[in-house]
């Protein structure tokens, strides 16, 4: 059974409205109807949240291969057969498809299905490439040749405290990137429209960006902010919706260092979206020469970068170090010695099409400490995948020593309508559970849950969407139609941000 057309339209209609591919006639359209529609505002709420997961240095990645997007995701195209290529997709569209694609997919695994289907009658329930090092070029800032909106940044609003010099890059109203250090204006990064902070390095000297380049492609480029230049890579943080075969596809996946960051040659081995990725190898890349030197490999891990580097030292990742495991596991690849250690299940995982890109890998989502030593994940681990009859409900979250010990919950029964998605604050004092609630069945405002470890639950309207560098406060998406939010953890006071806002990313 599929969402009724009209529904289903205005969910598109919303989702154009979100990334920027709307005129103004059709926003100012979208957002008459959001005025009334309490459903459309819930959606663009956890669009904008779930906007801010793409770039995270650990993110859940979208569903697997059992998923029917025809059904469920905004998109009224099945994908082809095996045998044939992906489709070419339109430009305009391929520069908005990590936004699009990835968002929707990821609402269904952490709810979004269930708050329609009480409503539309839908069940709740090989060798290493070789490399050519290349001179790290710097790059002027661009602009996009397709149709553009008027969209204009909000009166600035700052979400640091009085007094404060943390940084941070976030998204505006007008959808170009930004710097703010203390409570300085705003200083716009050199790139495209919808381009989108992605990590700093460990002493904020660079900060990795996610750009939309003109040919559909999803570059990174390093911006320096003491000099205002942007330097190109060979690295991307997004899946082109045309790989081919024999392609390797070089994907950023964090920092090691100022001077070195981590990527995965991911080599395409077929066009068969459920599982076009040969083994992965990983590389630490020289910033100044890009030159690649291995590490080790990685039969499978979650896409859309479901992995945390600790301490300039550990990659920890979501998946396989061999296929022989049998499902995916937490990993902890050591940077320095090549020593990849399995830690505790995660259960179900899978690979399929989704909206506007090759493919997606899903797991069940997890985070690791600042410090390294202690996890939390659902345990016991998802059995199943989500697809269009079946929502992935919540499990327990259990918080753990690295490999598994001295387990306890500290959510005690509380749950979310799909599994919930943990965050360690930068301290690691604390953790915020995306929708897990006293009342995880009700379809109103969102909320999350607050645990300070060792310590008492609180729960929180709003969905999560960042950490203030200093573990004080968190950014909250919240409110109607969905705009952002600081929520002061010591006095529980809100300070509202610039609407139409959907990332921010603190410096370390």
């Amino acid at each position: 059974m599929s969402l009724s057309t009209s529904r289903h339209e205005w969910l598109r209609r919303v989702s154009d409205y979100h990334s920027g591919g709307a005129s103004d006639a059709e926003r100012a359209a979208v957002e008459a109807h959001l005025a009334t529609c309490q459903e459309c505002q819930e959606a663009l709420a956890m669009y904008r949240r779930f906007y801010g997961l793409l770039r995270s240095p650990l993110r859940l990645g979208p569903p697997s291969v059992h998923f029917d997007e025809e059904t469920i995701i905004l998109s009224g195209t099945p994908y082809p057969p095996d045998d044939i290529r992906p489709p070419q997709r339109s430009r305009r569209s391929r520069m908005i498809a990590t936004i699009s694609a990835v968002v929707a997919a990821m609402l269904v695994v952490v709810g979004f299905l269930a708050v329609y289907a009480t409503r539309s009658g839908l069940p709740a329930g090989t060798g290493t490439p070789t490399v050519s090092p290349t001179a790290i070029s710097t790059v002027a800032a661009t602009t996009t040749t397709e149709p553009t909106t008027t969209a204009q940044a909000g009166t600035f609003v700052c979400a640091n405290p009085p007094g404060s010099n943390l940084a941070y890059a976030y998204v505006r109203g007008d959808h170009l990137p930004y710097i703010v250090t203390g409570c300085a204006a705003p200083r716009a990064i050199p790139a495209p429209t919808y381009s989108v902070p992605l990590a700093w390095s460990p002493t904020n000297r660079y900060l990795a960006v996610q750009t939309n380049a003109s040919d559909g492609t999803y570059p990174v480029v390093i911006y320096d902010p003491a000099s205002g230049q942007t330097h190109a890579t060979r690295f991307v943080a997004g899946y082109p919706s045309d790989a081919n075969y024999g392609q390797v596809i070089r994907y950023f996946l964090g920092w090691k260092d100022d001077n070195t960051f981590i990527g995965a040659l991911q080599p395409v081995v077929s066009n068969n979206p459920n599982g076009p990725l040969g083994t992965s190898t990983i590389v630490t890349v020289d910033l100044a020469s890009q030159a690649e030197t291995p590490v080790g490999q990685v039969a499978w891990f979650t896409t859309y970068a479901s992995t945390k580097i600790v301490a300039q030292h550990y990659l920890f990742y979501a998946g396989l170090k061999t296929m022989s495991e049998g499902q995916a596991y937490l990993h902890r690849l050591d940077l320095n010695t090549g020593t990849d250690t399995r830690l505790v299940p995660l259960g179900e995982y899978g690979s399929g099409p989704c909206q506007m890109t090759i493919f997606c890998n899903w797991t069940a989502p997890w985070d690791v400490s600042p410090d390294g030593t202690h996890v939390i994940y659902h345990n016991p681990a998802p059995t199943t995948f989500p697809s269009d009859t079946n929502l992935v409900q919540d499990t327990p979250l259990v918080y753990a020593n690295i490999d598994g010990t001295n387990p306890s919950t500290p959510f005690g029964s509380r749950r979310a309508i799909g599994l919930s998605t943990p965050r360690f604050s930068p301290d690691g004092k604390y953790i915020i559970a995306t929708g897990v609630s006293d009342n995880p069945t009700a379809t109103g405002a969102q909320q999350s849950a607050l645990a300070q470890v060792g310590g008492p639950v609180i729960i929180v309207d709003g969905v999560f969407d960042a950490w203030r560098g200093d573990s004080k406060a968190m950014v909250l998406i919240g409110g109607n139609p969905g705009n952002p939010f600081v929520y002061d953890l010591a006095s529980h006071a809100t300070t509202a941000l610039e609407p139409g806002l959907f990332v921010y990313l603190w410096g370390n």
